[in-house]
C-alpha cells in the first residue's frame, strides 16, 4: 500500500473513532452526509448527496464590489432558480463566493453543505476534528494527495457548477476545464465585464453552456412574463388582500452584519430603499416578514387590507406622526379564499377596554382605535395572518403585483412570478 492510501486508512481510522461513520468503495471513501464528519477522496465518481449539489464559482472579485452589480444579478438569478427541497450548495473557507454562497442559502432556505480539505499530515486531524465537534455545519472533508485546491475539489464535486466570473490562466479555468472533460454541468455567465468574450468563448467551445442575465437567451421568457402586465380597470381587485410596501428607513427586517452582501445580491443600495427596493426584495425571497411593531400583541404579524385598486389611489396618505405613507400603490393582492386558509382573519377594532375583553387568542387580530381621534385606522379594513407569509405557497393564479406605472413593472419582472398590474392608466 503506497503512502497515500496509509494516510488515508489513518484518517479513516481516527474519524471512525470520533464517530463518524465512513463506508469505503475500493480506493475510494465516501462518508454518510448524516453525520458529522464525512470524507471524499474527490475526482471519484461516488455520489455525494442524494440531491443535486451546486457549486458558484468565480475568481478573485475587485474590492469594489459595488461596481460589478451584474455579479450579483447573477447570483440573485441563480438562487431565484435554485428549489430548497432538491438543491444544495457547496462552499468553502476563503473561497470567492463563500459568504455569498452562505447568505443566498439562508435567505432562499437552500442547505448550504461545507467542503473543507483534510491536512496533508494525518496526525494534524485532531486539532480539525476538536473544532469540528463544536459545531454543527454540515461538512465533507476532502483529502487532496495532489495538492490541487479548494476549488478544484468544489468543481469536482457538484453536480452542477456555474461560473459568474473567471480571470484567465488561474485555478479555477484548470478546475473547470478539467470538469468539462468529464461532460460534467457547467455553465458560463455570458458577461465581458466579468469574463472575457475570448475565455468565454474557450469555455463554451470545451462544453459549457452560456447563461445569461437578461439578453437574447432570455427574451422568450422576458416577453411571456410582459405581456402579463395588465391595467387596474381589467382586475377585479375585490377578491383580494392587499400587502403594500413602504420606504424602508433603517435596515431591512432581519437584517445583520450581512447586510452589505443583501444590497449587492438585490441590487439596491444602502441609498435605495424606496418602495419598489422592499417588493422587489419580497418577491425574490418569496417571503413577507412578519413584524409586531406596531401592535399591542407581541407575536408578530403580517398585515392587508381590504381594499380595491381604486380605493388605494384614493386613499394615499401620509402619517406625519408615524413618517410615513400608507395605501401605497406598491404591493402584492393575494386571493382572500386562499388566505383565509392560512388563518388570516379580518380585524377588530376597539378601545382599550375592548382590548381588557378580548381573548388571548384573538389579541393579533385586535387594533386599538379611537375613531374621534387623530386618525381612524379602521378605514384600513385590516385584515392579519400570524407569522410570516410564504410566497412559494401562493399558486401563480392567486395573487397579483402591482405598481404604479408601466417603467416599474419593466424593473420587476425578471423576480416576479405572478401577473403584473399597473394602476395607472
Amino acid at each position: 500500500m503506497d503512502s497515500n492510501h496509509s494516510s488515508k486508512k489513518q484518517a479513516i481510522d481516527l474519524l471512525s473513532q470520533c464517530g463518524a461513520f465512513v463506508e469505503e468503495q475500493g480506493c475510494e471513501c465516501v462518508g454518510d452526509f448524516e453525520s458529522t464528519f464525512a470524507i471524499f477522496e474527490f475526482g471519484s465518481s461516488a455520489i455525494l448527496l442524494e440531491r443535486d449539489t451546486v457549486f458558484v464559482g468565480s475568481s478573485r472579485l475587485p474590492q469594489k464590489l459595488d461596481e460589478i452589480p451584474k455579479f450579483f444579478d447573477g447570483l440573485l438569478k441563480l438562487a431565484v432558480q435554485l428549489d430548497p427541497e432538491r438543491d444544495v450548495l457547496l462552499t468553502g473557507p476563503r473561497t470567492t463566493c463563500d459568504l455569498m454562497v452562505r447568505r443566498i442559502g439562508e435567505l432562499f432556505r437552500i442547505p448550504v453543505v461545507e467542503v473543507c480539505m483534510a491536512p496533508a499530515d494525518v496526525g494534524d486531524l485532531d486539532g480539525l476534528l476538536a473544532q469540528f465537534s463544536t459545531d454543527r455545519v454540515d461538512r465533507v472533508l476532502v483529502f487532496d494527495f495532489e495538492n490541487r485546491g479548494l476549488d478544484f475539489a468544489l468543481a469536482s464535486l457538484a453536480s452542477q457548477m456555474t461560473v459568474l466570473s473567471m480571470r484567465s490562466n488561474g485555478k479555477l479555468q484548470t478546475a473547470v476545464l478539467q470538469r468539462l472533460k468529464g461532460s460534467k454541468s457547467t455553465r458560463v455567465l455570458v458577461e465581458p465585464t466579468l469574463t472575457k468574450q475570448k475565455l468565454t468563448n474557450e469555455l463554451l467551445s470545451s462544453g459549457a453552456a452560456g447563461w445569461y442575465l437578461f439578453g437574447d437567451a432570455d427574451t422568450p421568457e422576458r416577453e411571456a412574463l410582459q405581456r402579463d402586465v395588465s391595467c387596474s380597470s381589467g382586475v377585479d381587485s375585490e377578491k383580494y388582500l392587499l400587502h403594500w410596501t413602504r420606504r424602508r428607513v433603517g435596515p431591512w427586517p432581519e437584517q445583520s452584519e450581512s447586510d452589505y452582501l443583501d444590497d449587492l445580491i438585490f441590487r439596491c443600495s444602502r441609498k435605495d430603499h424606496r418602495e419598489i427596493a422592499a417588493l422587489k426584495r419580497i418577491l425574490a425571497t418569496e417571503r413577507i416578514l412578519a413584524s409586531s411593531a406596531l401592535t399591542r400583541d407581541p407575536r408578530p404579524v403580517v398585515c392587508f387590507s381590504d381594499v380595491t385598486f381604486e380605493e388605494l389611489k384614493e386613499r394615499r396618505v401620509f402619517r406625519r406622526h408615524l413618517s410615513r405613507w400608507d395605501f401605497e400603490p406598491f404591493g402584492l393582492a393575494i386571493d382572500r379564499s386562499w388566505l383565509a386558509g392560512q388563518g388570516c382573519r379580518s380585524v377588530t377594532y376597539g378601545d382599550d377596554q375592548g382590548w381588557e375583553s378580548t381573548d388571548e387568542n384573538d389579541r393579533p387580530f385586535f387594533q386599538l382605535n379611537d375613531p374621534n381621534g387623530k386618525v381612524d385606522w379602521s378605514v384600513e379594513k385590516e385584515w392579519r395572518v400570524v407569522g410570516d407569509v410564504d410566497l412559494r405557497k401562493v399558486p401563480v393564479d392567486a395573487a397579483v403585483v402591482f405598481v404604479p406605472t408601466k417603467t416599474d413593472a419593466e424593473e420587476i419582472v425578471d423576480v416576479c412570478r405572478w401577473p403584473i398590474v399597473v394602476l395607472e392608466s
